[in-house]
């Protein structure tokens, strides 16, 4: 349980607080640059607190490709809204892409240790608790004066968007390595474009097509190239 709270707070908490008020203080394409940096904090961190799961040099091509075609989709997919660069905003993005890294790390040393659906509980629930502390002060939160169309919200968000992912993202880290669960996170990008091109109506730009394609192609070349015993190859 113990665990479940740690990795609610530091994989969950911690690092949404830090990116959404980055996200407030960046333009939007500078925010979702550093987000894309997250899965290479995560294998860096694994490399240090996860046993066995050394870093492979030669993964960072692939790495670099995911990175450049998560920059490109993002910087190209989204106007620019005019924000003028925060210090500050700088600052709390490096933190949560920071302790985001951490936590996913966290995530596969636990999921070795722990059952995924035992972690999945406490850490919903941490990360719930700990989200409301601050939203409530902060942002202004009454949940007595919500609607309950804004409930029903809330619960699918909760379950959908959270819940769900939670406990798969814990079930993979049990399965798959540190750095292969890291890299289907610039996946997210793409799920996200995709979306906003089915529902809000966005255009299918050259940036998406290239950028989602090179994302993928990334992928599959950073986890290939680990696993080519025919390659030579680092670990450090």
């Amino acid at each position: 349980r113990n665990r479940g709270v740690a990795l609610g707070l530091i994989n969950v908490a911690v690092p949404t607080v830090f990116l959404t008020f980055a996200t407030d203080l960046l333009p939007a394409s500078v925010a979702g640059i550093l987000a894309a940096f997250i899965p290479v904090t995560v294998i860096a961190f694994a490399h240090t607190i996860v046993p066995g799961e050394r870093f492979v040099v030669r993964r960072l091509p692939g790495v670099a490709v995911a990175v450049i075609g998560a920059a490109i989709l993002v910087t190209g997919s989204r106007s620019t809204d005019g924000t003028a660069l925060s210090t500050l905003g700088v600052v709390l993005g490096i933190a949560g892409v920071l302790t985001a890294g951490l936590g996913g790390a966290m995530n596969r040393r636990f999921a070795m240790q722990v059952p995924a659906i035992e972690l999945a509980g406490s850490e919903f629930v941490a990360a719930a608790v700990a989200l409301v502390v601050v939203a409530a002060p902060v942002g202004g939160l009454e949940l007595s004066n919500l609607e309950s169309i804004q409930w029903l919200g809330l619960v699918v968000m909760a379950v959908v968007s959270t819940a769900i992912p939670f406990y798969s993202l814990l079930k993979a880290a049990e399965l798959a390595s540190a750095a292969t669960v890291a890299n289907i996170g610039y996946l997210v990008p793409i799920v996200a474009a995709v979306g906003s091109i089915l529902f809000l109506g966005d255009p299918v730009t050259a940036a998406f097509t290239s950028g989602a394609l090179m994302i993928v192609i990334g992928v599959w070349l950073s986890d290939r190239l680990a696993k080519s015993p025919s390659l030579p190859g680092t670990v450090l």
